[in-house]
């Protein structure tokens, strides 16, 4: 059991890394904010990190 959660902490951190390499600090906290929002069952929360990651990945510079 504990080596499953190391080795899912370490592919979440993987992921989160090359989302923010792709498109920047933002995005990692629009996917901390969706994972806050599932974690809590707040679909406001999660709503507000999905919006923050849509307005990121189609901002013109991306």
């Amino acid at each position: 059991m504990p080596a499953l959660v190391i080795l899912t902490t370490i592919i979440v951190v993987a992921f989160e890394s090359l989302v923010q390499l792709r498109y920047g600090a933002m995005s990692a906290i629009g996917l901390l904010l969706i994972a806050i929002g599932a974690k809590a069952k707040s679909p406001v929360v999660a709503g507000a990190g999905a919006l923050v990651l849509l307005v990121t990945a189609t901002a013109p510079g991306s």
